[in-house]
């Protein structure tokens, strides 16, 4: 079994099995809950960091159309790249359903090169 790079705790926060502490993540699950982290977490909602997090939500309720999704698209690679760098965001596809954005990002780990894509969904209500 190899040693791990990353550890921390695993999002959503859970309590690990048989004890009271939280439930640990390592490698690329840490690095997946990290990027939804970012995701989930509106631009100004965190204090003492009011940078991080995600800057498209404002665009999540304006008219839903290519250059909408566009911005989000951008804002959505640029946050993401900002706050986890051991990641590149190769693509994100903006997908507008009823009452909420599924957003579809390929990212790319620096350490491996290795591609994972993960969906994410905002709900616009």
């Amino acid at each position: 079994m190899s040693t791990p790079t990353y550890c921390g705790i695993a999002f959503p926060p859970q309590q690990a099995h048989g004890s009271g502490f939280f439930a640990l993540a390592e490698d690329t699950k840490l690095i997946l809950g990290n990027i939804k982290t970012i995701l989930y977490t509106k631009k100004g909602e965190m204090p003492m960091v009011p940078e991080f997090g995600n800057s498209s939500y404002d665009l999540l309720f304006q008219p839903q159309n290519r250059v909408t999704q566009r911005l989000i698209a951008d804002a959505v690679a640029s946050d993401i790249e900002t706050w986890e760098p051991r990641v590149y965001v190769d693509k994100v596809i903006v997908q507008a359903l009823e009452n909420t954005i599924v957003l579809t990002l390929d990212v790319r780990y620096k350490s491996t090169n290795t591609t994972e894509t993960i969906s994410v969904p905002l709900e616009t209500t």
